[in-house]
C-alpha cells in the first residue's frame, strides 16, 4: 500500500534536488520516484493550445499512476517548462516523503492536494478524538430533539437530587419516608402476621428439629474434644465422630415409619438372604491385605 504525492517545480533544478533528497532517505526507483519534464518540442504549447504535445504530456504523467484529470492539470504547468516530481511512499512513510518534496520549493500545479483538519483531542471524546473520527453528533438531548420532546429536566450540568434540592446521599435507612415525613411502613419482624392478627408459624429457634420431636445441637460439637469410641462396631460412624446425637435408633426407619417389613430381619447380608456368595468374607481384609488400619 503507497500513498501517491505529486509536486510541481519551476525548473530542472529544483526538481533534481528534490531527487537527490529523497535517494538519500530511501526513495529510489521509478516504482518509487517518477519524473515528467517538458520535451523541447512542448515549449510553449500550454499558450498556443497545441493539444497533441499535451496529450502526450499527460500521457506520460499518467504512468506515474496519476489520476487522468489531475494530469491535464499538471500538464499544463509542464509545458510551461515545469517538472513533476511523483512519489509512491510506502505505507508510513508519506509524511516523510512530504517534508522532503516541500523543502525544494515547490509551485503550483493547479492541482489541490488533499486538506486533512488537524483535530484536537477532547477528553469528553476520546475513542472519536483517538481515531480522528468527528463525533456523530454534539447535541446533549439528542433523542429529545429529534422527536421534538420535552427533556425531563432543563438541561443542565446539575443532577437530579440538585435539582430537587435533595442532598445526593442520605444517612436514613428509610430515606423515602423521612423525606416526605412519612412514618415507615412497619418495624415489626413479623409485619404480615401481625397486619392480619395471625400467629406466627414458629417461634422456636429449631423449629424444625422441635416440629418433629428431634434433639438439635447448638454447634458446641464442633469445638469440643472428641470423646473416646467404644469398643465394638459403630453404626454411626459420623454422629459419633462428630458426638452429634443421631435422629432416631430404629435400624429400618422409612418402613418402621409407613408400617412396613424390612427385606432382611436377621441381620445378614443380601448376598447371604438370596443364596449369592460373597467376593470377600473378611469385612477388613482390603485393609488388611495392605496393614492399613480400619477408619471406622
Amino acid at each position: 500500500m503507497t500513498h501517491t504525492i505529486s509536486r510541481m517545480y519551476a525548473n530542472k533544478a529544483d526538481a533534481d534536488a528534490a531527487v537527490e533528497d529523497l535517494a538519500e532517505h530511501g526513495f529510489v526507483g521509478e516504482e518509487e520516484v517518477f519524473v515528467v519534464g517538458a520535451p523541447e518540442a512542448a515549449a510553449g504549447a500550454s499558450d498556443t493550445g497545441n493539444q497533441p504535445i499535451l496529450d502526450d504530456i499527460v500521457d506520460l504523467i499518467v504512468l506515474g499512476y496519476v489520476v487522468k484529470h489531475h494530469a491535464v492539470e499538471h500538464a499544463k504547468k509542464v509545458a510551461e517548462g515545469g517538472v513533476l516530481v511523483t512519489v509512491h511512499a510506502p505505507f508510513g512513510s508519506a509524511f516523510k516523503a512530504t517534508v522532503i518534496l516541500d523543502r525544494h520549493h515547490p509551485i503550483s500545479s493547479g492541482v489541490d492536494g488533499p486538506v486533512y483538519p488537524r483535530l484536537v483531542y477532547d477528553e469528553a471524546t476520546p475513542l472519536s478524538s483517538a481515531l480522528h473520527l468527528p463525533v456523530l453528533s454534539s447535541d446533549p438531548t439528542p433523542f429529545s430533539n429529534f422527536w421534538n420532546l420535552a427533556t425531563l429536566l432543563p438541561f443542565s450540568t446539575e443532577s437530579l437530587s440538585a435539582w430537587l434540592r435533595y442532598p445526593m446521599l442520605f444517612n436514613s435507612a428509610a430515606p423515602l419516608s423521612s423525606a416526605l415525613s412519612m412514618g415507615v411502613l412497619s418495624d415489626d419482624v413479623t409485619p404480615a402476621s401481625s397486619a392480619f392478627g395471625m400467629p406466627v408459624l414458629m417461634d422456636s429457634n429449631a423449629s424444625f428439629s422441635a416440629s418433629l420431636g428431634l434433639p438439635f445441637g447448638n454447634g458446641s460439637w464442633l469445638l469440643s474434644p472428641m470423646p473416646a469410641r467404644a469398643p465394638g462396631p459403630n453404626r454411626t460412624p459420623l454422629s459419633g465422630l462428630f458426638s452429634i446425637p443421631v435422629l432416631s435408633d430404629e435400624g429400618a426407619p422409612a418402613s418402621a415409619a409407613v408400617g412396613l417389613p424390612v427385606l432382611i430381619e436377621n441381620g445378614e447380608s443380601l448376598s447371604a438372604s438370596v443364596g449369592l456368595p460373597v467376593l470377600i468374607d473378611n469385612a477388613a481384609s482390603l485393609s488388611s491385605k495392605f496393614k492399613l488400619p480400619l477408619l471406622i
